[in-house]
């Protein structure tokens, strides 16, 4: 049997044969045919502080020994399954702070700096059933006494194209100097996780405020023939334990006057002012040389923070 002339070549010269043909394969596309592996995305990592104590405006105030406050809340949301956040770095600084303006670091939600996982209660609200994420470790603080590392003990799961939402919240000591400023951010790559790190740039909250003044009537004010009484005080109020201000909130002395009592009190928590109603009409003897008085009673009003 005769041979092509292609077979005979093939016969002769094995070896350059297949290297003309893998030459042949590679040269008409089929190598295309091999898709590039997916580029692997990482954590989607936001940074804010909507719906917390500073997220409206600047120098809201903090009092002394307050209870865990968040002022960062972070939206990390994997790109794929079993990934974890594995550490938070926060930097804290503002006029006047110092490490004694927050309360010890440890590893539990005693921490004058803790991480929150916003797993209670109502989503997306920092709230009493929110869990604390127990700590590697209680960290130290670095840099200028401001910068500090939150790692959890054991890496917190996320969940994949789900934002889960993390609070960084603070504890103020009852060594809080009165008008220091604390103003807590996230620097760019400061959220590690699993899958990558964020955010991109610097988030910096608006500063707190510490306010360790106490409540206090700055004027009282009434006219003669009404029966309203308007007290103004030094910052806004409370009742103690919350609330609205009440007739018991405040004290009455007569100046001579006919005799009178506090009816009712015209107040929302917050306010700076309140109106009282007397039970008669001021006379002149309520507001001559020797008016009448009014003031707080003992542990009745306390302003925001609870002072």
């Amino acid at each position: 049997m005769k041979l092509s002339p292609f077979l005979k070549r093939v016969s002769r010269r094995p070896a350059e044969t297949l290297l003309t043909l893998v030459l042949v394969i590679a040269s008409s596309g089929l190598g295309s045919l091999i898709a590039p592996l997916p580029a692997m995305a990482a954590s989607t990592i936001t940074v804010s502080t909507s719906g917390l104590i500073n997220g409206g405006f600047p120098g809201a105030p903090i009092p002394a020994s307050s209870p865990a406050s968040a002022v960062l809340k972070l939206s990390v949301t994997a790109s794929s399954a079993l990934q974890t956040l594995n550490s938070v770095t926060v930097n804290f600084s503002g006029t006047g702070l110092v490490q004694a303006d927050l309360a010890d670091i440890a590893t539990d939600d005693s921490s004058g700096v803790a991480l929150y996982d916003d797993e209670g209660g109502t989503a997306g609200n920092f709230d009493g059933t929110d869990s604390v994420i127990t700590l590697a470790a209680s960290p130290d603080w670095t840099g200028e006494t401001t910068n500090i590392t939150l790692t959890p003990a054991t890496p917190v799961p996320l969940i994949s194209g789900t934002p889960v939402i993390f609070y960084v919240a603070i504890r103020t000591s009852a060594l809080l100097v009165n008008d220091h400023r604390i103003v807590a951010s996230v620097l760019a790559n400061g959220v590690v996780t699993s899958d990558g790190s964020g955010p991109a740039t610097t988030f910096n909250a608006f500063e707190l405020r510490a306010d360790t003044a106490p409540a206090q009537i700055v004027s009282v004010g009434g006219f003669v023939g009404s029966a309203s009484v308007n007290v103004r005080f030094n910052k806004p109020v409370q009742r103690v334990g919350g609330g609205s201000l009440i007739a018991a909130s405040f004290t009455y002395v007569d100046g001579g006057g006919a005799a009178q009592t506090i009816s009712s009190v015209a107040h929302t928590p917050g306010q700076d002012f309140a109106t009282l109603t007397m039970s008669a009409v001021l006379d002149a003897g309520d507001i001559d040389g020797t008016p009448a008085t009014i003031a707080a009673a003992s542990s009745a009003i306390a302003d925001m923070g609870g002072n």
